[in-house]
């Protein structure tokens, strides 16, 4: 009978610790910089990143700088895939979409305030700085694809 007790409080402790997103999140109205273009980018990323995002918010072997790390590269990846199959989208837009989606997502938590406040601090720079990284990483691999293109073509007009 204890031991049946002991693992009831050890599923309620890990319940009240998981978090559980909602289907549809209200984005805030204190956010009025969004167009209504870019609130429902926001949640057609955030219905992509929902269940990925549960998986890291609920990781309490990592800090929660790593988990803001993790979203923020998380949100970036989908953002890209839904941008990219419709219109060209502004780099500043995408910013905006990213960063308040994770803040959206972090909201829903239920302890939220700290790492809230390290997003806050962290998120952007975390952003900008996989950016620059991503557009150093595609120059450089677009660049090695054309020299080995052109060194294959080269290859069959020469004389021998």
């Amino acid at each position: 009978m204890e031991s049946t007790n002991n693992v009831a409080n050890e599923m309620n402790i890990i319940s009240e610790k998981s978090v559980e997103l909602s289907v549809l999140p209200v984005i805030e109205e204190e956010n009025t910089s969004l167009s209504e273009k870019e609130k429902s980018l926001v949640l057609i990323v955030y219905r992509e990143i929902k269940h990925d995002i549960e998986t890291i918010l609920i990781n309490f072997d990592v800090s929660n700088y790593t988990k803001i790390i993790q979203m923020v590269a998380l949100i970036m990846k989908s953002i890209e895939s839904v941008t990219s199959q419709k219109e060209k989208i502004a780099g500043a837009i995408k910013k905006k979409v990213a960063l308040e989606c994770g803040r959206m997502c972090i909201k829903q938590m239920k302890d939220h305030m700290e790492i809230l406040m390290i997003y806050d601090s962290i998120a952007e720079s975390a952003l900008e700085t996989m950016v620059d990284v991503s557009r150093n990483l595609n120059v450089k691999v677009i660049s090695e694809a054309a020299v080995s293109a052109a060194n294959c073509c080269m290859g069959l007009f020469s004389k021998k």
